[in-house]
């Protein structure tokens, strides 16, 4: 089935969410072969480029969810990370 799909995106198809779905599924040792036919899509949609703005924004959307799962967790133990407007105004006003 891997082989298959991977074959029909090189041909330039577009996966189905059905088909999206089955390869997020991939476990154990279909997981070689799935690697096996990403790199063989990169290599012929990429080659070996790296689009450095996309790994940058990939790691800022992280860093966003986790402080976004800080202040919202957090607050519910009793303790706030994120300070509130006026008390960031106050800590900018005091200097480094």
């Amino acid at each position: 089935m891997i082989a298959r799909l991977a074959a029909e995106v090189l041909s330039g198809e577009v996966l189905s969410a059905k088909e999206a779905f089955f390869l997020a599924s991939v476990e154990g040792a279909g997981l070689f072969g799935l690697f096996s036919a990403a790199g063989e899509i990169r290599e012929k949609f990429r080659r070996n480029r790296v689009d450095l703005c996309s790994i940058i924004n990939a790691k800022i959307r992280r860093m966003l969810r986790r402080l976004l799962l800080l202040c919202t967790i957090i607050p519910e133990q009793g303790r706030n990370p994120c300070p509130s407007p006026p008390e960031r105004e106050r800590n900018n006003a005091k200097g480094p």
